[in-house]
């Protein structure tokens, strides 16, 4: 029920790749505005972060070679 999302940004990803070391950046599906000012805040939906979160994790271990079942 999620569906992918290919964006650019800044992130610390940059340092690794721009070493020439492969790197994924994974959102964690919280939406967020006023980022890197004083008053940046995250908008919080247990259900849906905790989605997220399992995605990824799940990503995690296949790109390491491990299964998911």
């Amino acid at each position: 029920g999620v569906k992918p999302e290919f964006r650019s940004g800044s992130t610390d990803s940059n340092v690794p790749m721009d070493l020439g070391i492969p790197a994924i950046t994974l959102g964690g599906g919280f939406q967020s505005d006023r980022t890197h000012s004083l008053d940046e805040y995250l908008t919080l939906e247990k259900d849906k972060n905790l989605q997220f979160i399992g995605i990824n994790l799940a990503t995690v271990i296949t790109l390491a070679g491990g299964t998911v079942r």
